[in-house]
């Protein structure tokens, strides 16, 4: 997995101050934490069986039970096997139920709940 761009960081930063404006929205259940962590989308189906070709990506925040990343092209699914690696190098799968899913310059920003951890990859 490739580390991402040093283009695609500079637009996880300002996706995480302009995050930071609703950092108290009341419609928000639980804290979310700002990460600059590599990652791979592939589609897949509610249980994570990958169908598709993987994208490169980037883990803009994550919390308990949800996500935002930032992929370079979009995936139209309504669910993603989404491998991440930590700081360390280890790496986890997570399946992650699409609800929002915008353009943002080059990239595409996607979030949602997480369905359910796959494995340690």
């Amino acid at each position: 997995m490739n580390a991402p761009s040093l283009a695609m960081l500079r637009v996880v930063e300002r996706l995480q101050r302009e995050a930071e404006a609703h950092a108290n929205d009341p419609r928000r259940r639980e804290e979310r934490f700002d990460v600059k962590l590599s990652a791979t989308a592939v589609s897949c189906d509610e249980h994570g069986t990958p169908n598709g070709r993987p994208v490169e990506g980037a883990v803009v925040n994550l919390s308990t039970n949800g996500l935002a990343l930032l992929l370079t092209r979009q995936i139209p699914s309504s669910h993603l096997a989404v491998t991440i690696t930590s700081v360390s190098g280890d790496t986890f799968v997570v399946v992650l139920k699409v609800t929002r899913s915008q353009p943002v310059g080059p990239y595409i920003s996607v979030g949602g709940p997480l369905v359910r951890r796959i494995a340690d990859a």
